[in-house]
């Protein structure tokens, strides 16, 4: 079971400037939907909620939180078919380590913050990588990509965020072929190029 305090969400954020005031609306429901799935006691309810939770938090730009709610769907996943959630626990937790290190003081706190952030965005690279639908791992490798530059790993980021053009041409080539009338296999840039009877 997921160890939050739900009746203070909108206490935490109060002193926090917030951009986008509903934030704190989709943070209320979220907690609800976790406590729900807590009551419920199904695994993949449990770790699709706790993320739910902890992409709020990273909206709200409470690093620390998010942080936290990320380690717990990161457990929570680890035993769930699919790579989809873990890629997503994963994802979250390496973006918010990334965006956390720059509330670091300490030089020290701050590359280590850094150095978990590309280890885990390379775990996720690995993960998604044929696993997931070209559209959504193209997506997932171009916030990598922009975990790695944070990180200063620019050559690894500039791979990854070709990997995701690569992909989203792929994707849009095949949708592409599959809209046009009684083709739907073969040379997809040449059935895009070919002209129409």
């Amino acid at each position: 079971m997921v160890q939050h305090d739900a009746a203070s969400p909108k206490r935490r954020v109060a002193a926090q400037t917030v951009r986008d005031p509903q934030a704190l609306d989709r943070l209320a429901l979220a907690v609800q939907e976790l406590d729900r799935a807590e009551d419920l006691a199904r695994p993949d309810e449990l770790a699709r909620s706790t993320l739910g939770v902890a992409h709020c938090y990273a909206e709200l730009g409470m690093h620390d939180t998010a942080e936290w709610y990320y380690r717990q769907a990161l457990a929570a996943t680890r035993h769930l078919p699919g790579a989809e959630p873990l890629v997503q626990a994963l994802t979250g937790l390496a973006s918010t380590l990334s965006l956390r290190s720059q509330d670091c003081v300490d030089a020290a706190d701050r590359y280590s913050c850094l150095e978990r952030a590309r280890d885990l965005a390379f775990q996720a690279a690995a993960l998604a990588s044929g696993r997931l639908p070209a559209t959504r791992e193209a997506s997932v490798l171009a916030r990598l990509a922009d975990v790695l530059c944070a990180c200063g790993d620019r050559g690894d980021a500039d791979a990854l965020r070709e990997r995701s053009t690569g992909l989203g041409r792929q994707a849009s080539h095949r949708t592409a072929a599959q809209a046009l009338p009684g083709r739907v296999t073969g040379d997809v840039d040449a059935v895009a190029c070919s002209p129409m009877p």
